[in-house]
């Protein structure tokens, strides 16, 4: 299982190379969010921060008018299809992975500073 500190690192490093280029700008639809709520543990709580935050960086206008709008299912997946802290973990690491491929191809983007998470 990869560890959700090395997810934050990444997805803290694509953020930085959107404000970087000047591509972080308001998104023209309000992106998909996971509540977390108060009962949930620390893995589980971290995993939702980070997707929410794949969600916001999926939403930015560079990558909605390439990839499209992040899908409010992957809220449903999270929260019903995916039960324990592990395999929330693991989703998380997979839609990172899967964004790191998708902001490849934005020309702006040097994909040299990111790194795929494998297991």
């Amino acid at each position: 299982m990869a560890s959700i500190e090395k997810i934050e690192v990444e997805i803290t490093k694509i953020e930085s190379q959107f404000r970087r280029q000047a591509l972080w700008r308001r998104p023209e639809k309000k992106p998909p969010k996971i509540t977390i709520k108060e009962g949930m543990d620390e893995a589980t709580a971290a995993a939702a921060n980070v997707m929410n935050r794949i969600f916001y960086v999926r939403s930015l206008p560079a990558c909605a008018r390439m990839f499209g709008h992040a899908k409010e299912s992957a809220v449903f997946a999270f929260n019903h299809d995916h039960k324990t802290t592990t395999q929330k973990v693991e989703y998380a690491r997979v839609q990172l992975n899967q964004l790191i491929s998708d902001i490849a191809m934005i020309a702006k983007i040097d994909q040299s500073t990111l790194t795929r998470i494998e297991n």
